[in-house]
């Protein structure tokens, strides 16, 4: 009893210096925040830390009216507060969503609907029911409402990130606290002359103080973690195309075929060109040229396995490496890419069509072969087939072996 005792005097705090630390710690995370949106260099993710920035001023507002409760009217402190809060919470969950992108557009109009009811409900609420519990009740409800989805969703896309799983949890925890606070505080509404919790009332406010000091820090390094990331794929990525670039193809076919070595597996290559495409851009002009080369990245990626690995070589000239797959899979593979292109519509220019040509190279690696040394033959190997296959006419398969 006694170490109950010492914890429930523990949690048991100041709630006028909680609510101050709320009001001026979102307040000033709100200025870090704006201060790190200014060395954002990448566009989405400096909108994000904007949101934030405003989300979080927007929930200093609302501490700092439950702070000024005693002084001001209550329309002030309580009305427009409380409704700065739940904008706060909002904004904050918007971010989130977008962060995580899992049908990020469906659950924000959700979420902007749950906002808008509960603006309006708590304002009905306050205005025709005097009872303090009421409102302390009907606030947590909303609190819980704002903060569900957002939390559970940002927990279950967490992926390996440690980050977002416990900026996930701290949402979690929080909006069933939020829940167990409303539902006892109706609870003891029901029993005239039964005092409000303040266990649970001071240990929901110190879960805030939790998710400004801990919560905030994790989300800004989140977004940090993004843009991180985002700058890592542009190292590796190809920005017209989105496939992988040169080098990042160089160095992973490297390792599968260093891998295909040890397991003594079947490995190919297809190299590919588009058919004629100076005369595209000569023609249609350089956008078009662009969108016709990003047309031909989805149309491989949506052919190929998801083990294989596909680059933009160079210009026109595409490179896919085929690990654990011989001449039967590589000309599979290489045939519904070439067919699939007669389909290829173009909704500005309907008559427009283009074809490729592909050279297809395989062989199965000896035991003390170097990696480097065969992904070189293979390349140049395909590169022959593929020339063939430009002066046997274009649009067609060829494979070295068969030269």
């Amino acid at each position: 009893m006694e170490i109950l005792a010492a914890i429930e005097r523990f949690i048991l705090s100041d709630v006028e210096t909680l609510t101050k630390i709320l009001f001026l710690g979102n307040f000033f995370f709100s200025a870090v925040i704006g201060i790190y949106s200014l060395s954002v260099t990448v566009e989405l993710d400096r909108k994000r830390a904007r949101t934030l920035m405003v989300a979080k001023l927007f929930q200093s507002f609302g501490w700092m009216g439950l702070c000024f409760v005693l002084y001001v009217p209550i329309v002030v402190s309580q009305n427009l507060g409380q409704s700065c809060l739940y904008a706060g919470l909002f904004l904050e969950s918007i971010v989130m969503l977008d962060m995580v992108g899992f049908h990020a557009r469906m659950l924000s109009r959700i979420q902007a609907g749950i906002f808008a009811a509960i603006v309006i409900g708590f304002n009905v609420v306050i205005s025709l029911h005097p009872d303090f519990r009421v409102r302390i009740a009907f606030g947590a409800y909303s609190i819980f409402l704002i903060m569900l989805i957002p939390g559970v969703v940002f927990l279950v896309r967490a992926g390996h990130s440690p980050l977002r799983r416990l900026t996930g949890s701290l949402y979690v925890v929080i909006f069933i606290a939020c829940l167990f606070q409303a539902g006892e505080t109706l609870a003891l509404f029901s029993r005239s002359g039964t005092p409000y919790s303040a266990l649970l009332g001071d240990f929901t406010l110190l879960l805030f103080v939790f998710h400004l000091h801990i919560g905030g820090v994790a989300f800004l390094l989140v977004l940090k973690e993004d843009t991180d990331r985002k700058l890592a794929e542009l190292a590796f990525r190809d920005p017209l195309t989105g496939l992988y670039n040169r080098r990042h193809f160089l160095e992973h076919a490297r390792s599968a075929i260093a891998q295909a070595i040890r397991s003594r597996e079947e490995v190919s290559i297809l190299f590919m060109d588009l058919d004629f495409f100076k005369g595209i851009n000569d023609r249609y002009g350089h956008n078009f040229g662009d969108e016709v080369l990003r047309d031909f990245a989805s149309v491989i990626r949506m052919h190929v396995r998801t083990c294989d690995i596909a680059c933009r070589y160079g210009g026109e000239e595409f490179v896919v490496f085929l690990p654990n797959a011989g001449r039967d899979g590589a000309l599979v593979a290489a045939e519904r890419i070439r067919a699939y292109l007669r389909t290829a519509k173009f909704p500005n220019k309907p008559d427009f069509s283009y074809t490729a040509s592909v050279g297809i190279a395989f062989r199965v690696p000896g035991a003390k072969a170097q990696a480097v040394d065969v992904l070189h033959a293979l390349i140049m190997d395909s590169d022959a087939a593929l020339y063939r296959a430009k002066e046997g006419g274009r649009d067609r398969v060829v494979v070295f072996e068969d030269l």
